[in-house]
């Protein structure tokens, strides 16, 4: 399985349209949380005996197959994710070392008003309250800059992005890497583009979380935060990352986050989207995160 590791990693909270997502199918899928302190080595002996054990009688798991598919590593955040069987998730539960077994749930894009007004960017370069004055921002915004749009993926060839945009990762298992929705390229356009863009010289990196339908799971999403942060660390860049995207409330998420606050990364995550209270949804409910 995968193993990632957090390094550096910021957010920015944008919006784009919603569309109707389909059902991804998350039966029998569980992130493991693991104790603070643990020893690893012991709880990966375990999970190891335990698989070959439930698998040897696949029979009484309606021929479920048990499985890892990622390992977690985010400073205090340390987490499995995979396919397990009902009586392997009832084990993992009363296992000392670990902290709760929660079942992965479906995230969804963030929506907002299409064609909205053009009043938004002079109103965050000034206090004032005339939308019909220019927007002020320095020739520099976002020279230097890596911005990872945790999303959809990216129209790297729209004109608007000027050729700063890339793609380089897909966690939507069975799907190109190409935005095949539509929100993460309007993302992308709100944080650089040369039109409505607030950091208009920003590079701008697609990492793919959520399918066509603008649809994902709580362990591809996981998987992408991780693999930003294992970008941010080689590159050595200023580095921050978009995820304009939530779901109901996931305490691994919700952890996975805050331990990236704790290693020293800022994260602006979207809130307000569902018509309920932010506290009950992810990543909104971080926190140490801005919403």
């Amino acid at each position: 399985f995968r193993t990632f590791t957090l390094g550096s990693l910021v957010a920015i909270l944008l919006t784009a349209q919603l569309t109707e997502a389909q059902i991804v199918d998350v039966s029998n899928k569980y992130i493991v949380k693991i104790k603070e302190g643990a020893d690893s080595n012991k709880v990966d002996q375990f999970l190891k005996t335990k698989l070959d054990q439930y698998n040897r009688g696949r029979s009484g798991n309606n021929g479920l197959k048990n499985e890892l598919k990622s390992k977690f590593s985010l400073e205090s955040f340390n987490a499995y994710a995979g396919t397990l069987s009902q009586g392997l998730v009832s084990e993992l539960k009363a296992h000392g070392d670990v902290e709760y077994v929660e079942a992965e749930q479906v995230f969804t894009i963030s929506g907002v008003q299409t064609n909205p007004p053009s009043w938004g960017l002079p109103r965050i370069s000034q206090r004032a309250r005339d939308t019909s004055a220019p927007y002020n921002y320095p020739d520099s915004a976002g020279e230097g800059v890596d911005v990872y749009i945790i999303d959809t993926g990216i129209n790297v060839k729209h004109t608007d992005l000027g050729g700063r945009a890339t793609l380089p990762v897909s966690f939507i298992t069975g799907e190109a890497t190409d935005d095949l929705n539509g929100h993460g390229t309007h993302v992308s356009g709100t944080v650089g583009g040369n039109t409505y863009g607030v950091a208009k010289k920003a590079k701008l990196i697609g990492v793919k979380v959520l399918s066509g339908s603008g649809s994902g799971t709580t362990s591809g999403v996981i998987s992408g935060v991780n693999w930003v942060a294992e970008q941010a660390k080689k590159s050595g860049r200023k580095s921050v990352a978009n995820m304009s995207l939530g779901g109901g409330n996931s305490e691994a998420l919700k952890q996975a986050v805050n331990a990236a606050v704790q290693a020293g990364v800022t994260f602006i995550v979207a809130a307000g989207n569902e018509s309920q209270d932010a506290c009950n949804v992810s990543p909104a409910n971080a926190a140490q995160a801005f919403a």
